[in-house]
């Protein structure tokens, strides 16, 4: 995605060679996707806060336009730049990255106006660059998650108001089958076609309580079982009852 961004980036503003470079966790930027660039710089490129031209830019969040006519003294050591554009990649909070383009092709030069057109679209590289690492970091959890429940000696599922099985993890499927998770819990249980009395469910989903309880059910080959259950709520972002979670043992 974010090679596809550059090469976007490089064809609007037809420049001749670019990269995105970010942050790592170290506060050194690395490079993430680049065009055009000459292999000694793409080997082991790392640079950190206030190195060089992207090291400043990144330090201070600042956008720069390098050209011949009008070089910059505070980068008077730098090799000499006849054309680029250095701009901060942010998200909502701070700067995690850094986008520069070299030279354009029609030999116009960079002006003040590609800052000015490229500043709204590094903004958009970094918000989208967010929301995929939070993408991962929630999918790396629910992996985690999923991980911890699958390893669990006892049965585990989750139930919707109407008692359909919406999640089922191994130990459970091994007690009522595959096939479980779709079904209604009164019908894998005990083979009924309505929810049972005294359901442990009603209490869960009226008063929010925990519910403990012995009872008996038939297992997939329709032998019959006792199960210890603990029954607990499970609350959306609102707060209300969305379905519960039954563990078994």
């Amino acid at each position: 995605a974010l090679q596809k961004s550059l090469d976007l980036c490089l064809a609007a503003m037809k420049a001749t060679s670019g990269s995105i470079m970010l942050l790592n966790e170290d506060g050194e930027l690395t490079l993430a996707a680049y065009k055009s660039l000459p292999a000694k710089t793409v080997m082991g490129f790392r640079r950190i806060l206030g190195e060089g031209i992207a090291g400043w830019v990144a330090q201070t969040g600042e956008a720069l336009l390098l050209t011949e006519d009008d070089p910059d003294p505070r980068f008077s050591g730098v090799k000499k730049i006849r054309d680029a554009v250095c701009i901060p990649i942010r998200d909502e909070n701070a700067v995690v990255g850094v986008l520069s383009l070299n030279e354009r092709q029609s030999g116009e030069g960079f002006t003040r106006s590609s800052l000015d057109f490229l500043g709204p679209v590094a903004l958009q590289i970094g918000m989208a660059l967010t929301r995929a690492r939070l993408y991962e970091k929630i999918a790396r959890e629910k992996e985690k998650s999923t991980a911890i429940v699958e390893s669990m000696g006892e049965s585990l599922c989750v139930r919707a108001p109407d008692r359909t099985i919406i999640f089922a993890n191994s130990a459970h499927k091994a007690i009522f089958g595959e096939n479980c998770v779709g079904k209604h819990c009164y019908e894998v249980y005990v083979g009924h076609d309505k929810i049972c009395r005294s359901c442990p469910l009603d209490r869960c989903f009226e008063t929010g309580d925990t519910v403990r309880r012995s009872h008996f059910v038939l297992d997939q080959l329709g032998i019959r079982r006792q199960l210890e259950t603990t029954t607990s709520p499970l609350r959306d972002a609102d707060g209300g009852i969305s379905s519960c979670i039954e563990i078994s043992r």
